[in-house]
């Protein structure tokens, strides 16, 4: 349903986008920092001799990223680098090379890497240079070769990235010594067996059997010479050592358990004059403990010591006399320190992990004075106030009610009013446009039960709100509500959908002599056995209603209809010019591209046909004096708008953005919109902006 030259044209507006930092973009507060919301991988960790790199997969933003750890324990780059992923299906891996950190990653498309100087600045973008690799397990260099185990093959690279070999071969755990590499793994017997492979890469002679009765892979560390590994049985005794000679085969060593019976995610290292090992154990604390021993005589250098409490998986990198200890704690922070080798001693645990908020479902409304703009951060409803020059009123913001979530607001002709929903109930709140002053401390409660909502303004006639109603469960109604500007309701709730119809989606709109609610319905689609909400197809429609809250349309307007099987009509936009309605709405398939199409409906229910707009997703729709316009997170990322025909730019940087709400306001359009801002202040978080619409007059026409 692509249109070639609605596509044309956007090639055209958007063929020299702008960079983040865009001219006359308003950034509606300034970022409050602390852990990322998401998962996140533990850090991987590599040092230059001056600093240590830590790097890890960011899951929650589809992400690497990578901050630097100088050898005072300070985080030299407070939000790191961010390198944009697909989906991270391994690693990452860091490695350093002599005058560049290697960086590795798989995606589902391949390994990825990149290449980063001595601060974690990305000198070599990344680029896929193993399309077969999708999820690599242990690599390991020796300062020439990095050698890298996947899906019983072993894959050997240059320091570049560059591959250079790739053969099969079955292992668990790869380390080296300096010059070559040892690989270990268990056969289904639970038998452990060695190899050495030579500074290239390549089998240097046969697998060695070393040990039998082995429950997880080995922790394997070198002094530069021979091997050490830890292993531990299947019976759960207490992990012991083995030493293993360069060639692969087994060397005398002293039969000393080491603490950690019950050890997650071991680490093992050669500090110059002994072995670190350390471990993480549950019971009765949370906590990573260190030792030190020498592994030819079993002497143990000094006591263990804790290193850091409330933790999960860790990682150790050593810099020159010291090592910096990384690990992933119980909320999901990546934290670090810098330990003394000798005495165990360390320096206060930093957080590595740092991000601005996340800044979510942006919407504003104009006073004829000032814009309130609402969103969503850190579990809160915030909003502050911009004049008209599009400076911040409310630096802070304003919190309008926590927990909270789905922020909207209209103007009612004396205040703003906010709206929210607390699990599954609506909220109401008046803000003064003039002195920002939350009228109603706690909120009114609306609507209880419900399951999506919008809410439109008539000014004196009294703000409307349309709302699916979940209270009963054969009972999912659509219905509207009235309420005064004191937040009263005037009179009940009224259904505006027959029973048996499964609304969602809904959107609200007001001609100045009637009101309008669009809506998506569900239709389940007939199959003989029970299908997910997902499958269900999805209608269009639309019912029109007097201003006593009387309905003129007793079965719902029928405004897009789509197959059994196929793309689904979704979420549609709905808006009044006075005259007339339309409605806009995205059409594609779950999870995969989308068009917006759009449709005029007239006060007595007759339709125009549907016109396809562009691709994307139509996410506001607003009437103005020169037409109707459509906010719409493009296909591209970009936020855009559609008005009589053409287009117009909010914000088009290779930033992604998205939840575009549109305003008419002192003879322009303007814009909230979110972005993924990845310059400094930021770091790659989803941030609210404003900016007024591109082409357009005024202030407007010169960015």
């Amino acid at each position: 349903m692509k249109s070639a030259l609605v596509l044309a044209a956007l090639s055209f507006a958007f063929a020299a986008a702008a960079d983040a930092a865009i001219p006359y973009e308003r950034a509606v507060t300034a970022p409050v920092y602390g852990v990322p919301p998401g998962g996140r991988s533990v850090a991987a960790a590599a040092s230059d001799g001056a600093g240590v790199l830590l790097a890890w997969a960011d899951y929650g933003r589809s992400a690497i990223r990578a901050s630097h750890v100088d050898a005072n324990g300070t985080v030299t780059d407070m939000l790191g680098t961010r390198i944009d992923t697909q989906r991270v299906t391994g690693g990452p891996f860091v490695f350093w090379s002599g005058n560049a950190y290697l960086l590795l990653w798989s995606e589902q498309d391949g390994l990825h890497a990149a290449q980063l100087d001595a601060s974690g600045t990305v000198i070599v973008a990344p680029r896929v240079v193993a399309p077969g690799i999708v999820q690599p397990y242990s690599a390991a260099s020796n300062g020439t070769r990095v050698v890298m185990n996947y899906n019983n093959r072993l894959a050997i690279f240059d320091l570049a990235g560059r591959l250079l070999d790739d053969f099969p071969m079955f292992a668990e755990r790869i380390t080296s010594n300096g010059h070559g590499f040892l690989v270990s793994y268990r056969s289904q017997a639970d038998d452990l067996f060695v190899m050495a492979l030579d500074a290239a890469g390549h089998p240097a002679g046969l697998s060695h059997y070393v040990a039998s009765n082995i429950g997880a892979p080995a922790v394997q560390a070198s002094n530069g010479d021979e091997y050490l590994l830890v292993i531990q049985d299947v019976f759960g005794n207490a992990p012991l050592p083995l030493r293993i000679a360069a060639d692969g085969t087994r060397l005398p060593t002293p039969a000393f358990p080491l603490p950690g019976t019950a050890a997650w995610t071991p680490t093992l290292s050669w500090t110059g004059s002994d072995y670190l090992y350390t471990w993480t154990t549950f019971n009765p604390d949370r906590r990573i403990s260190a030792l030190r021993f020498d592994a030819t005589s079993g002497a143990q250098r000094g006591a263990s010591a804790v290193l850091a409490d409330d933790v999960g998986q860790h990682a150790v990198a050593w810099i020159g006399g010291s090592f910096v200890l990384t690990w992933l704690d119980f909320d999901g922070a990546i934290r670090a320190e810098v330990v003394e080798p000798l005495s165990l001693t360390h320096t206060a645990a930093v957080l590595v992990s740092v991000s601005a908020a996340e800044q979510l479902a942006p919407r504003l409304a104009w006073s004829g004075r000032n814009y309130l703009v609402v969103w969503q951060e850190r579990g809160a409803v915030y909003a502050t106030r911009m004049d008209d020059a599009g400076r911040t009123l409310d630096a802070a913001g304003i919190v309008v009610a926590s927990p909270a979530a789905n922020p909207n607001v209209v103007f009612d002709g004396a205040n703003f009013v906010v709206s929210w929903t607390t699990f599954d109930s609506l909220w109401l709140k008046r803000i003064d446009p003039d002195s920002g002053t939350l009228l109603d401390t706690n909120g009114i409660l609306a609507a209880q039960s419900l399951a999506g909502y919008d809410i439109a303004s008539a000014g004196a006639n009294g703000t409307t709100l349309a709302f699916v109603s979940t209270e009963h469960r054969l009972d999912r109604r659509l219905r509207v509500m009235r309420i005064d500007r004191a937040l009263h309701p005037i009179g009940a709730a009224l259904a505006i959908t027959p029973m048996g119809m499964l609304p969602s989606n809904p959107s609200i709109a007001w001609s100045g002599t009637q009101w309008l609610v669009a809506f998506e319905e569900e239709v389940p689609v007939p199959a003989p056995f029970e299908t997910p909400a997902d499958w269900n197809r999805a209608d269009i429609r639309a019912v029109r209603i007097t201003p006593s809250m009387t309905p003129l349309d007793t079965e719902p307007l029928s405004i897009a209809v789509s197959a059994d099987i196929g793309p689904r009509h979704r979420a549609p936009r709905a808006a009044s010019s006075g005259d007339d309605y339309m409605i806009a709405w995205s059409y594609g398939f779950l999870g995969g591209a989308h068009d917006v199409l759009a449709r005029r409906l007239r006060p007595n229910g007759t339709l125009d046909a549907a016109t396809n707009v562009t691709a994307g997703q139509a996410t506001s729709t607003i009437w103005t004096p020169l037409g109707y316009a459509i906010g719409i997170a493009s296909e591209a990322g970009d936020a855009i708008g559609a008005m009589l025909g053409t287009f117009f730019k909010i914000s088009a940087s290779a930033d992604a953005e998205g939840s575009v709400a549109l305003v008419w306001a002192n003879g322009r359009v303007t814009g909230a919109y979110t972005r993924v801002a990845t310059e400094a202040p930021y770091g790659g978080a989803s941030r609210v902006f404003v900016r007024d619409a591109r082409p357009w007059h005024g202030r407007a026409a010169g960015h």
